[in-house]
């Protein structure tokens, strides 16, 4: 147990959860069912060189197909709290068990991958919402340099399996 508490402290503090939630009608997210077909599987606030991409170092999130079958993208929509959620449907679709990296590097260009906000490594929240209203929510707290909030494996529920991890593994499989 010690060594788990030192590696926690050495790659971020505060907590981490991943709740569900449910469009109850009235606009705002509620406790609900989860629609499982993709998942934030991670995310790196505040990357300065574990992911070099075009010669920059976005900040970055991944979402996973976990279904055996393409989703479309289509009515999907990521939101960073307190900004207008960002659609997804000009990446198209997602094959079957495959990740998708997108660059949160403050570029407004979805269908080229990159997110118009950048993480905030001192905390935050992020909504992953599908288009029957259900989606998924990780709020996290201050995460340090070059390590990412991931999933031990691609798309396992509940908060006890979101970790601080060094470097990440975006574009891989997690807990492989």
């Amino acid at each position: 147990m010690p060594a788990l508490l030192a590696l926690l402290l050495a790659c971020g503090t505060g907590t981490i959860e991943s709740t569900v939630d449910e469009d109850d009608g009235s606009g705002r997210l509620d406790t609900g069912a989860v629609d499982a077909a993709l998942c934030i599987n991670e995310l790196m606030p505040d990357n300065q060189g574990a992911l070099v991409e075009d010669d920059a170092t976005p900040d970055w999130v991944e979402l996973y197909n976990a279904e055996f079958e393409t989703v479309s993208l289509v009515g999907w929509t990521l939101q960073l709290d307190g900004l207008e959620p960002v659609p997804l449907d000009a990446l198209g679709a997602l094959e079957a068990t495959e990740p998708l990296l997108l660059f949160a590097a403050g570029i407004d260009d979805v269908r080229e991958g990159q997110l118009p906000f950048t993480l905030d490594a001192t905390g935050g929240a992020l909504t992953l919402t599908g288009p029957n209203g259900t989606g998924q929510r990780i709020v996290y707290g201050v995460v340090q340099t070059n390590h990412a909030v991931a999933r031990e494996t691609d798309c396992c529920e509940g908060p006890e399996c979101l970790v601080f991890t060094r470097t990440g593994t975006p574009g891989e499989e997690n807990g492989g």
